[in-house]
């Protein structure tokens, strides 16, 4: 073993050390509700891929199945409360909640990101513009109602204004 590989070892080694004894100092999550495996219908989750939450909705990326289920949480219990099926999205990889209670829905096939009202109702896709180079992974929902997008095949964040 050469001198720098031993050196760079025992570093590792040193901040493993650091790293064990601040994961002492985290603090322990606990579960507040039992675990929730299918949605309203009976149908078992398949590959879900995200998350996004608002004061009272539980919103899922449901993948497998090409939907995303939406839970109420109050109590301490996740309650399913719908099926949210989208034309024109089959791979629901992304899930967010708008300040106004809308679904915005990144389709990881299409990378398009899909927009249903508070009401239910479809209220069509957000554009994110013909670049072939495009990849979005992740996106968020700023409390203007903005999205914004990580691009990670086109390497960028950028901002888009969501009409009405």
């Amino acid at each position: 073993m050469h001198r720098s590989t031993r050196v760079a070892l025992l570093g590792l080694l040193a901040a493993g050390a650091a790293l064990t004894t601040a994961a002492a100092d985290v603090a322990r999550l606990r579960p507040v509700t039992t675990p929730v495996y299918v949605g309203g219908d009976g149908v078992g989750l398949l590959g879900p891929e995200a998350v996004a939450c608002s004061a009272e909705t539980v919103a899922v990326a449901d993948t497998g199945n090409g939907r995303v289920l939406k839970y109420t949480f109050a109590g301490g219990t996740l309650t399913p409360t719908g099926n949210v099926v989208i034309p024109g999205v089959t791979a629901p990889t992304g899930v967010q909640i708008g300040p106004d209670g809308s679904l915005f829905v990144l389709d990881g096939r299409t990378h398009r990101i899909a927009r249903v009202g508070a009401d239910g109702a479809n209220a069509g896709f957000v554009d994110l513009g013909d670049d072939r180079a495009s990849i979005v992974r992740d996106f968020r929902i700023d409390r203007d109602g903005n999205v914004v997008v990580l691009d990670v095949g086109a390497a960028f964040v950028r901002v888009f204004e969501v009409d009405g």
